[in-house]
């Protein structure tokens, strides 16, 4: 009963996009993070909480250890994520959305995004489900796509997919020797869907390429931010 507030907890702190942890999670803190504090907050309205968290705490076993945290997201993730592939494997067909960007430790990675339509109470919805960030092989589409088929058929097979999209660098849509190019090669019913709003952004670029005071405004721009991140930078040190 105990680990299944702890997993109400961890639900609702996921759920509302907040951070577990704290800098400090000693007994002398003042403000030992959201997890330890919504813990001991419902502790003392919870009969069952409140008497185990107690107990616990005194004989050093209060499995409320950063390492147990992971490991409770980690098990509730990976059940969010097979529920997903569940819904996706009873609605048969699927598209893929991907995305490229490094993170903060500069790791080049890729996020996979599924769209399917699901069927919940003779109800049709088209649901877009996050399944996870993969880190690349390498920037060349053959990597990308070394990547994705090798993450993806593990769970599905990419003969269902029927669309694929992501943005138009040359790597990504390249009619011969692109992403699009390589995954159609393998499955020819996948079409490609070129993003949107990418589509839009280089729109706007190559029209402000064509104008001198947009040339000279963006110049500017540039260059305030990049004086301006310096100070903020030098200013740390």
């Amino acid at each position: 009963m105990f680990l299944i507030r702890l997993l109400d907890v961890v639900t609702f702190l996921a759920k509302q996009n907040l951070p577990f942890r704290c800098h400090r999670e000693d007994v002398t803190s003042t403000n030992r993070g959201n997890f330890l504090e919504l813990v001991e907050l419902l502790s003392k309205c919870d009969p069952v909480l409140g008497k185990h968290y107690t107990k616990e705490c005194k004989n050093n076993r209060n499995y409320l250890s950063p390492q147990i945290q992971n490991e409770l997201t980690g098990l509730l993730g990976k059940h969010v994520k097979d529920s997903v592939l569940n819904q996706i494997h009873a609605a048969n067909y699927f598209a893929v959305i991907l995305d490229g960007t490094p993170d903060v430790s500069h790791v080049d990675q890729i996020s996979l995004i599924c769209r399917f339509v699901a069927t919940e109470d003779e109800v049709v919805k088209v649901r877009e489900s996050f399944l996870g960030f993969l880190p690349l092989l390498g920037k060349t589409a053959s990597d990308i796509k070394k990547t994705l088929l090798g993450k993806l058929e593990e769970k599905l097979e990419f003969a269902n997919c029927k669309r694929i999209g992501f943005d138009n660098a040359a790597a990504m849509a390249g009619v011969h020797g692109g992403v699009q190019r390589l995954l159609r090669n393998i499955n020819g019913k996948a079409n490609f869907i070129p993003c949107s709003n990418h589509s839009l952004n280089l729109c706007g670029v190559h029209a402000s390429s064509a104008s001198t005071s947009a040339i000279i405004f963006f110049a500017v721009m540039e260059k305030l931010f990049v004086f301006f991140r310096a100070q903020h930078t030098v200013g740390k040190f």
